[in-house]
């Protein structure tokens, strides 16, 4: 399907639902998640939550349209879009999700992961970039932290050598 058909529709889904249960809807975090089926049926998927063993989990857009897609007994997706619903800007899938999409069927390395209303990449160069993007989040905190402990480490040296200076000094007054 072409591009700009696929984000259009997307689109013109998210404008339905916000239209007639915009109070479903989480205006903020919540998104949309359109997807293109091997056999080309439209599946969608809408944030939401499930309790899972006690705990209060988010269920991704994504997730949501390919369990749709599943219960229809496909696991082929050929593309891939989610939208924030107030914004309406483009956001990155959930990684478990694409390594899911992965596992379910080898031909979804072609799946196509929508970026912009023009331009889509391949599913597991959008992984790629995802992964990249958490591993230099995690160096930017770990550089953050470095600083923070090392000054932490010269204070409490600086401590710990103050009471030998003191004694020092008291010993020689004597």
């Amino acid at each position: 399907m072409d591009i700009g058909r696929l984000y259009k529709i997307a689109m013109d889904y998210a404008d339905k639902v916000w239209a007639e249960r915009s109070d479903y809807v989480s205006a903020y975090f919540s998104t949309i998640s359109v997807l293109i089926s091997g056999k080309g049926h439209i599946f969608v998927g809408i944030t939401g939550i499930t309790v899972s063993y006690g705990d209060v989990e988010k269920l991704y857009s994504e997730t949501n349209a390919i369990s749709a897609m599943m219960i229809d007994g496909e696991t082929k997706v050929k593309q891939l879009i989610t939208l924030n619903f107030k914004t309406r800007r483009f956001v990155d899938p959930d990684k478990k999700t694409l390594e899911l999409l992965l596992d379910l069927d080898d031909e979804n390395t072609e799946c196509e992961i929508l970026i912009s209303p023009e331009e889509a990449v391949k599913l597991p160069d959008k992984l790629k970039e995802i992964e990249e993007a958490e591993q230099k989040a995690l160096e930017e905190v770990a550089e953050e932290e470095a600083p923070a402990e090392e000054t932490e480490e010269a204070g409490e040296a600086a401590e710990e050598e103050a009471p030998a200076e003191e004694t020092e000094e008291a010993e020689e007054t004597a």
